[in-house]
């Protein structure tokens, strides 16, 4: 009963992880930048940056592999806030507001939940996301 020798013991997980969790880690960057303080001012954070490489990294990947990922009444479900949100900005106070609030309310209603519909494949994609939650929750 010995132990390995230390040189043997491999310090970085095997490459062969990464590439299996590689379509989730966009989406594990969001949420580890979500721990980041907000500056000021400004609109936009390092999450929303993320959030635009996870929304990107998703359709990229929907086009590689050629298939039509989402049913017609999926589509119809993240579409339909669309609508609503398009509708309710043309009723704000300027027409800077509205742009502001529709690219703000897409993102959080309909971008980020439609990559992560098509990145999270199964059970480890889930739970390797609901671990990081829980860090950010532990961190916060």
């Amino acid at each position: 009963m010995s132990t390995p020798p230390a040189a043997s013991v491999p310090l970085l997980p095997p490459l062969s992880a990464l590439h299996r969790a590689a379509p989730v880690l966009p989406l594990v960057a969001v949420i580890a930048l979500l721990g980041l303080p907000a500056e000021g001012d400004s609109g936009a954070t390092p999450a929303d940056l993320a959030c635009g490489v996870a929304v990107l990294w998703a359709a990229l990947r929907a086009v590689r592999q050629a298939r039509r990922p989402l049913s017609r009444t999926a589509a119809l479900v993240l579409g339909l806030p669309v609508v609503g949100i398009a509708v309710a900005a043309t009723g704000a106070v300027t027409p800077g507001d509205g742009v502001t609030g529709l690219a703000r309310y897409l993102q959080v209603f309909v971008l980020v939940p439609l990559a992560v519909v098509l990145l999270v494949r199964d059970r480890r994609d889930a739970r390797l996301l609901f671990w990081s939650l829980a860090v950010l929750a532990l961190w916060q």
